[in-house]
């Protein structure tokens, strides 16, 4: 989380800092080469690291393209850091319209060489293009909304990625904590072992709601687009219900977009959902 009312500040002690090495130029993506270019630098973070799952790019340039997902209801940037000709970072500045809140934006798709001054670079030029557009507090990395991937990891042994959560190297943290950024929220991911955990109170409670008429079935996925449909409506009204942090809720689209993202990798017999009257109440589609 970032107050921009702090961010003169820090640019000008980064712009000290720099003075040092190669300078590094800030490049606005603004073609589908450029973009093309910019989904793939993560390849050049994490080449050596066996546990990373590179991200399909059919999905990411279907919500960042030139008529993506997220410019339905909202506007957005994407930067490019470069030294001596050599991509070292890339950013993203995003303004959701969805929010419920006034005067918040957000950064996402964060990936940069281990260099503080690299990340600052990235950081100012995102912070600069939101503070010219209303934004008066940054949060983030969101990539691009808080129903995608979210947050950056700064503890624990992370193994293979978790779904919809945050993986990068060791040192991002880092480079956050050096461009001025403070800690909103935590977001923990758990390793469940079947094999080894009691599940007996979950077991539990299902046959009491059992008998109060409710009923568990698997998600259907000949009938997906259905079932996503429920899914994002269930999903949007208890988010804005509870108040979730940086919650804006899933458009039509976007709720579509990530169930197609799902079929390939779900075991549809474990994604379970639950009826009443004959009526879809809630669902668990990470239980796979």
């Amino acid at each position: 989380m970032r107050d921009l009312s702090q961010a003169q500040k820090g640019n000008s002690y980064l712009s000290n800092r720099n003075t040092s090495k190669a300078a590094i130029q800030l490049t606005k993506v603004c073609n589908s080469a450029d973009l093309n270019r910019f989904l793939k630098f993560p390849w050049k973070i994490y080449q050596r690291d066996p546990n990373w799952v590179p991200p399909l790019l059919s999905e990411q340039r279907e919500s960042l393209g030139a008529d993506g997902l997220f410019q339905e209801h909202g506007k957005f940037q994407l930067w490019l850091a470069e030294r001596n000709g050599e991509i070292v970072g890339r950013i993203g500045a995003l303004i959701d319209d969805l929010l419920p809140e006034d005067g918040v934006g957000n950064v996402g798709f964060f990936e940069a060489i281990e260099d503080e001054s690299v990340a600052c670079v990235l950081f100012n030029g995102a912070e600069q293009w939101l503070a010219g557009n209303g934004v008066k507090r940054v949060r983030g990395p969101f990539s691009p909304t808080l129903n995608e991937i979210t947050g950056v990891l700064i503890e624990g042994d992370p193994g293979m990625p978790t779904l919809m959560m945050a993986y990068n190297p060791p040192f991002y943290g880092r480079l956050f904590d050096a461009c001025g950024w403070e800690k909103g929220r935590d977001f923990i991911a758990y390793w469940i072992d079947p094999q080894t955990c009691d599940l007996g109170f979950g077991l539990k409670r299902v046959e009491e709601l059992e008998k109060e008429g409710y009923q568990f079935r698997p998600c259907l996925k000949k009938k997906l687009k259905e079932e996503a449909r429920r899914y994002i409506e269930i999903h949007n009204e208890c988010y804005l219900a509870s108040k979730h942090y940086a919650f804006a809720p899933y458009s039509e689209r976007e709720g579509q977009h990530a169930a197609k993202g799902f079929k390939d990798i779900m075991d549809f017999d474990l994604m379970v959902m639950v009826e009443k009257n004959s009526s879809v109440v809630g669902w668990d589609p990470y239980a796979s």
